[in-house]
C-alpha cells in the first residue's frame, strides 16, 4: 500500500504516521520496506492477528459440527485459540498499541474495543471450564 501525496512528509518518505497505517490485507514482501524498523518490530503483531482471526473463524465454523466423538478436540483446538487471543490483546493493549498511539489516535480507540472482548473471553472460558475459576 503506497501512503498517498498527503501522507507524505516533506521529502517524499513515509512519516512515522503513515507506516502504522499498514492494513493487513495489504501485507506482502514487495509492498513492505522490511528495512524499516517500525515495519518489521510491527510483523510479528501481524502474523499473530492473522493466525488468531483464522483459528476464530474455524471455531466459529465447525461449532455447529461438534459431537460426542469430537468434543474433546473441539475444545482443546478452542481453548488454544482462547489462549492466544488473550495473549494477542494483552500485548497489544500495554506494549504495542500504546507505542502507536503516539502517531495515530486510533491505536488507543482500539485498546477501548480490546476492553469490551475480555469479559465476553472470560464468559467463553467459563462455558468450557464451569468448575475453574478463572
Amino acid at each position: 500500500m503506497a501512503p498517498t501525496s498527503e501522507a507524505l512528509s516533506n521529502n517524499g518518505q513515509p512519516t512515522e504516521a503513515d507506516l502504522l497505517n499498514l492494513h493487513k490485507d495489504d501485507l506482502s514482501a514487495q509492498s513492505l520496506d522490511l528495512k524499516d524498523h517500525h515495519v518489521s518490530a510491527s510483523l510479528g503483531l501481524f502474523i499473530i492477528h492473522n493466525v488468531v482471526r483464522r483459528n476464530l473463524l474455524a471455531c466459529f465454523e465447525n461449532a455447529q459440527q461438534v459431537n460426542a466423538s469430537n468434543i474433546g478436540a473441539f475444545g482443546t483446538y478452542v481453548n488454544y485459540t482462547m489462549f492466544v487471543l488473550e495473549d494477542q490483546l494483552d500485548a497489544t493493549d500495554t506494549i504495542w498499541f500504546p507505542t502507536f498511539a503516539k502517531y495515530n489516535s486510533r491505536f488507543g480507540q482500539q485498546i477501548a474495543a480490546h476492553k469490551a472482548l475480555k469479559p465476553k473471553i472470560q464468559e467463553l472460558k467459563l462455558l468450557l471450564h464451569p468448575r475453574k475459576s478463572l
